[in-house]
């Protein structure tokens, strides 16, 4: 092994599973996501930021005359997709770098501007859908089949098919205003587990004390010490225990945020709204439900082995996650993980791979946890959790 894998490998031990949990500024570029390909600098994003918002106007004026040809329609529609991409970028970034310290007020600040920002503009956009459905059926026949807006045909007939749950112009401003409010809960929820949450320290399998993460705990999680594993659960559910009101309170707001919309867009449940923008039928899910439920029996019998071969009495939910045959699993580190990845998706082509491998190799992906970090919230299979953007 040359020096530089030896340098490299001592470093990504250290930050994956060292006994301290490392500060964004303690991790080396190399292995953090590069967005300053999205924005070179909080200047610039101020600069989209004002542009976009002194040209939200500009999509008010085809109020009224939007369905007087497909030309105006067109124009609208495009001028809607170019204002959209660039709010989608301005979001996409606050958002990343608010995840990068969810303690760091300045980004929660781009991220709360942003917010306000999305709904402005699905304010001032909120016309065009009850306008566009209050055109003749003959007009709008027309639309979808003009050879200029070929591209929006799908988005034409996907608005007739949820006509019955799209309201009148004032009705859809109303609900665009609300969206800020709409998503308190669940900005609740982040800055809750996110900036607020401290998991404590447990002992390695050493003995040694390592400060944990909600991403640190799935390694542990797998420990073939049970007293380890033991800990490391009690760590990472012990605040949420301890937040229970709180976080059901949180909960509880996302669930009437959810019925509200579902009952004022004139649907029979939470659900059925959810399923439709993909327009999935509801027996879709039911089915998915059925058919889990009435084939639990190979479950069952997989959880009484898992019992038989750990020799345990009672089996709890932190020994879910260890191997049952020795040793399946060990340590890779990040660098030698891209080799195996890059490897395995060979069979999918050189375009494929060159893309993939360019993502990884130019900032892509944000490796290691570190303090106040976005969690993922789901244990995963590989340590450590890994944000990748495209």
């Amino acid at each position: 092994m040359t020096k530089k894998n030896c340098a490299q490998t001592d470093i990504e031990k250290q930050l994956g599973s060292g006994s301290v949990l490392p500060k964004r500024s303690d991790i080396p570029d190399t292995y953090k996501w590069k967005l300053s390909d999205i924005y070179a600098s909080d200047e610039k994003w101020e600069e989209d930021f004002n542009a976009i918002k002194k040209r939200l106007p500009q999509i008010a004026v085809f109020s009224g005359k939007l369905c007087e040809s497909a030309k105006n329609l067109l124009s609208c529609f495009k001028l809607r997709d170019e204002l959209a991409i660039i709010l989608g970028k301005l979001i996409v970034y606050a958002n990343m770098k608010s995840h990068e310290d969810t303690a760091e007020s300045k980004y929660q600040g781009l991220v709360n501007r942003a917010s306000s920002l999305s709904v402005e503009f699905s304010t001032v956009s909120s016309f065009i859908t009850p306008e566009i459905l209050s055109a003749p059926a003959e007009r709008l026949t027309a639309f979808i089949n003009d050879d200029g807006l070929k591209e929006y045909s799908f988005i034409l007939k996907d608005l007739i098919r949820q006509r019955e749950h799209i309201l009148s112009q004032k009705e859809e401003a109303i609900l665009a205003r609300a969206g800020d409010m709409s998503g308190i809960a669940e900005n609740m929820f982040s800055m809750l587990t996110n900036a607020d949450m401290h998991f404590t320290s447990i002992k390695n399998e050493n003995g040694k004390s390592v400060e944990m993460s909600e991403e640190r705990a799935v390694s542990y999680l797998r420990s073939r010490k049970r007293t380890v594993r033991k800990a490391a659960f009690d760590s990472l559910y012990r605040p949420y225990c301890e937040m229970k009101n709180t976080l059901g309170a949180t909960f509880d707001g996302m669930l009437k945020t959810a019925k509200f919309y579902a009952a004022v867009r004139k649907y029979d449940s939470p659900l059925a709204a959810a399923l439709d923008g993909d327009n999935i039928p509801e027996s879709v899910y039911d089915n998915l439900v059925d058919t889990l439920e009435s084939s639990l029996t190979p479950m069952h019998r997989y959880i009484e082995l898992r019992k038989k071969i750990l020799r345990v009495n009672e089996l709890h939910m932190y020994d879910l996650y260890t191997p049952l045959v020795k040793d399946p699993f060990k340590e890779i580190l990040w660098h030698e993980a891209k080799e195996m990845m890059f490897k395995a998706l060979k069979p999918l082509g050189r375009e494929y791979l060159e893309n993939v491998r360019h993502g990884i190799e130019n900032g892509w992906a944000d490796v290691f946890t570190n303090k106040g970090k976005e969690a993922g919230h789901i244990p995963g299979e590989v340590m450590p959790l890994i944000h990748i953007y495209s």
